[in-house]
């Protein structure tokens, strides 16, 4: 018994050690082209809303993302560079954790820590790591590269519930329990695991009897999901940017359940559904290159797990965010395939351990083979690194800087987009510059929620009468301006004319 201890305790700093050199490895890789200004690299469009909200204690567009928010928040008392820079490090080092706890849990499923398990595991989380779409997502301000780690926790969780040896992990169950919930709290998408959640139940309750734990991990999964009290919280105070206003039950579930974007959801119409499918299918080819496609499907069908059940949970993790990614009507929908990337760069590293004993009259062909595999996915890196380096996009900031520069003192600003509110808002109020401004975005004054925010945000201004309920129309906002004829108006626009993509006429009162 004693020896056993020995050897089960020996292993852990070979597995700590591997998986902190991917992490580390990762994260320098991705500090290397760190932004520290706003960027429009990589759909990333909503890092003004999201740091805004953070620098103000807000709520960011729906889901309204409490767990983000509060920890970037906690980022944000970082005493280095600029909030772009630190908000960036939210991306950044779950995404790089991510690729070393996705490497442990390889060694974890493999259960032997032999050259070929070690170098499975060492695969798969470079691969992961370095894949474009995690790299593009784990060096701007967004939330998926928190997500990425989220979904690895997920997977752990499952895989624990699966072993018939569960006793050992009930505290791990329990805790990764607790981070499921939190996790849910930065994306709903979560919830699209929850079928292979419940089979795990399934399976556990089989195997034990037992209703217990399931309900144990119920309660935690409830507790992680206390973090949405943020938000009415949050909205007491009327903060600037304020989603829903979500003080109100109504509030609330407009925000939580995402009202706006429930039509995008398998909203993509069958002229170009086919030419969706196409596009995310080549993702993958993207990701990993020829040979790592080919590695994929080898390890997909030749690797036989020995915990049942692990299969398939990566069966469905691959298609169901497939699915999600393809029907949701939104040019930034890729984001939604990084679990299913994060399967197939499993299937890719477990295809080392059939390949690792193939010989041909004494030749090590399948060493040659997993070799080749590395070389191949290790010269895509430079090049994925020059593609998506967000440092060279940086227009948001450009065109904030600029109009915040040339607005005359006191005068209204109207925008109609994200693409020109959110870099605003993050300069007037995140920054806290230009507090003479008064910043309307039309687009959004059909709503009862914004125009509160506006009353409360700049009480000084006239106002036209609220409206009772949301109205799809923006006459509101063009009252607004006409109410205030002592203010200047400075309207946006966007245009191919200028470098940043985005104009703006100003006139005088």
């Amino acid at each position: 018994m004693l020896i056993k201890q020995h050897r089960k305790y020996e292993k852990l700093p070979l597995d700590f050690i591997l998986s902190g050199s991917v992490t580390l490895a990762i994260a320098v890789l991705y500090l290397s082209v760190a932004p520290i200004r706003l960027t429009t690299a990589n759909f990333g469009g909503d890092a003004g809303d999201f740091l805004t909200a953070i620098l103000t204690n807000g709520i960011p567009h729906p889901t309204g993302y409490p767990t983000y928010t509060l920890l970037g928040i906690l980022f944000q008392y970082l005493p280095i560079s600029t909030p772009v820079f630190r908000g960036v490090l939210e991306s950044l080092v779950p995404a790089a954790l991510a690729a070393g706890f996705l490497t442990a849990w390889v060694l974890f499923v493999c259960g032997e820590k032999a050259a070929p398990c070690l170098s499975a595991a060492a695969i798969t989380g470079l691969a992961w790591g370095s894949a474009p779409l995690l790299f593009s997502q784990a060096v701007i301000v967004e939330v998926h590269g928190l997500q990425s780690l989220i979904m690895v926790l997920i997977l752990w969780w499952i895989t624990l519930i699966l072993r018939t040896d569960w006793q050992n992990y009930t505290g791990w169950i329990l805790g990764l329990s607790w981070l499921v919930g939190l996790g849910l709290g930065n994306h709903v998408l979560g919830l699209l695991l929850l079928p292979p959640a419940l089979l795990a139940w399934i399976v556990f309750v089989r195997h034990n009897g037992s209703w217990v734990l399931v309900l144990a991990q119920l309660a935690m999964i409830l507790a992680g999901l206390l973090v949405y009290i943020y938000l009415p919280l949050s909205a007491r105070g009327f903060p600037p940017v304020n989603w829903g206003n979500p003080q109100t039950l109504s509030g609330f579930l407009w925000e939580v359940t995402g009202n706006p974007y429930r039509g995008l959801v398998f909203g993509t119409q069958a002229p170009v559904l086919w030419e969706r499918i196409h596009s995310v299918s080549r993702l993958l080819m993207d990701q990993f290159g020829p040979l790592g496609l080919i590695a994929g499907v080898v390890g997909a069908i030749q690797y036989t797990f020995a915990i049942k059940g692990v299969r398939w949970v990566l069966v469905w993790t691959l298609v169901i965010f497939f699915a999600f990614a393809i029907g949701y009507n939104t040019p930034d929908s890729v984001g939604y395939l990084l679990p299913a990337v994060m399967a197939f760069a499993i299937w890719i590293g477990l295809a080392v351990m059939p390949l690792w004993s193939i010989k041909l009259q004494r030749i090590p062909v399948g060493i040659i083979l997993v070799i080749i595999l590395v070389i191949s996915l290790g010269i895509r890196i430079p090049g994925t690194r020059a593609r998506l380096d967000p440092r060279l996009q940086d227009q948001p900031a450009r065109f904030a800087e600029q109009l915040l520069k040339d607005a005359p003192r006191d005068a209204i600003v109207i925008t109609t987009t994200d693409g020109d509110s959110f870099p605003l808002w993050y300069y007037h109020f995140g920054l806290h510059e230009r507090r003479d401004l008064r910043l309307v975005v039309l687009s959004l004054t059909q709503f009862v929620w914004y125009q509160q925010t506006l009353v409360h945000t700049y009480p000084d201004l006239e106002y036209p009468p609220l409206y009772d309920q949301d109205r799809p129309d923006t006459d509101w906002g063009q009252q607004l301006s006409r109410m205030n004829p002592d203010r200047p108006v400075c309207e946006t626009q966007f245009t191919a004319e200028s470098d940043t993509g985005i104009s703006y006429q100003c006139s005088s009162p």
